[in-house]
């Protein structure tokens, strides 16, 4: 029976994530040849760590802030993982020793892989305050998070946040009068992520 990346990982405490990721950065840092061009590369993944690590610290004292800050750098760290145990799952090809190389887990025999998430789109996009758009979008009902980009014409997309549901994503810092286009993704499943949701534009006030 073929081997699967366990994806466990996610349910880790947060003082057991930050060692966990770095037995995933060794393994993918220390094998070159069996993970070539990683969809994360190994630098990213261990200044991810670094940031969580950082603000589970900084959490301690307690505010609601550092706390808000602290589980968005976890969320933001699963994210990666979850993209790169899709990436070794693809190269290991249900072999046990490569899975076990690249410092992942192997799921438990019986359990069922997760099915690739179901593209969201946008419901709406209001102005709910100055400087800020409120994005609603469809749910997806196996995401664990929802990520969103925006951008001005033809530029860039840019990272906008990641959050827990689909019913509020409240995009911040934007400029008064400035048309945005907006996008969203689902994230968790066995792809990681889903497509991107069809642009939808607003003018922030």
């Amino acid at each position: 029976m073929a081997a699967h990346v366990s994806m466990a990982f996610a349910r880790l405490s947060d003082p057991a994530l930050p060692p966990f990721a770095t037995g995933v950065h060794d393994g993918l840092a220390g094998n070159p040849a069996l993970f070539p061009d990683p969809t994360v590369t190994p630098a990213n993944l261990d200044a991810a760590k670094e940031s969580f690590a950082q603000a589970v610290g900084a959490a301690i004292q307690g505010s609601v802030a550092q706390t808000a800050a602290k589980n968005d750098r976890r969320r933001e760290l699963i994210a990666l993982l979850r993209l790169l145990a899709v990436f070794v799952e693809g190269k290991a090809n249900g072999d046990p020793q490569i899975i076990r190389a690249s410092g992942f887990g192997i799921a438990k025999r019986g359990h069922s892989p997760q099915q690739p998430l179901v593209k969201p789109g946008i419901r709406c996009i209001l102005n709910e305050a100055s400087t800020q758009l409120t994005v609603r979008a469809t749910r997806v009902p196996t995401a664990r998070s929802y990520e969103a980009q925006i951008r001005i014409g033809d530029g860039p997309w840019q990272a906008a946040g990641t959050f827990p549901q689909a019913r509020r994503m409240v995009l911040q810092n934007l400029v008064p009068g400035t048309l945005y286009a907006a996008r969203v993704r689902a994230v968790g499943g066995s792809t990681g992520y889903s497509d991107w949701s069809d642009p939808v534009y607003h003018r922030a006030m």
